[in-house]
């Protein structure tokens, strides 16, 4: 997983979150593996 920014995480969660985009969809747009966004989400979701 690259370094991310914190507003380019808020950015994947909102993504995730609130306009409801799938996991994959989101990795395969910023180009990340799907492990790394869910544990991500999981984290900010703690």
């Amino acid at each position: 997983m690259t370094k991310l920014t914190n507003e380019q995480r808020l950015q994947i969660y909102n993504q995730w979150k609130f306009e409801g985009i799938s996991i994959t969809q989101i990795s395969k747009n910023w180009k990340l593996n799907n492990r790394g966004i869910a544990y991500m989400i999981n984290l900010i979701d703690r």
